[in-house]
């Protein structure tokens, strides 16, 4: 229901209006994009499964146990721990691809596929920066 206000601009009575009187257009509600949810989702899983593989191999590393193998022990700790640090960047991928799938989906919510995108890049853009400073030096 209208009614006119001072200088005749028309306002809407809210309180007295049903929902399909609505002054204001319903927007369509766009559902999200399944592929960009679950593209933000494993950037996290990933982090965490790093984190507790860097916990891991800080608790077995321990040079009081065997001060005569620090020597070996830094060097297999390092190689494993540059395997699976490319492994995560690989396993990174997968995000990525999902969340260009879900910009691609149309008629869908785009910001879990944005967001996703961004995420599983980050690992790539760390390894990429470590590796020009490595070297550069």
């Amino acid at each position: 229901m209208l009614t006119f206000g001072i200088m005749g601009v028309p306002q809407a009575n809210v309180a007295t209006m049903s929902s399909s009187e609505s002054p204001l257009p319903q927007k369509e509600r766009l559902p999200h994009s399944k592929w960009g949810i679950v593209s933000f989702i494993l950037p996290f899983i990933f982090a965490i499964a790093f984190i507790v593989y860097a916990i891991i191999c800080d608790v077995l590393h321990n040079p009081d146990k065997c001060p005569d193998c620090l020597d070996d022990w830094c060097f297999h700790s390092l190689v494993i721990a540059v395997h699976v640090t490319f492994g995560f960047c690989v396993a990174s991928a997968v995000p990525f691809i999902l969340a260009i799938i879900g910009l691609c989906q149309p008629r869908t919510r785009k910001i879990f596929s944005i967001l996703g995108l961004c995420l599983s890049a980050l690992p790539v853009a760390f390894l990429i920066r470590y590796f020009l400073l490595f070297l550069l030096q």
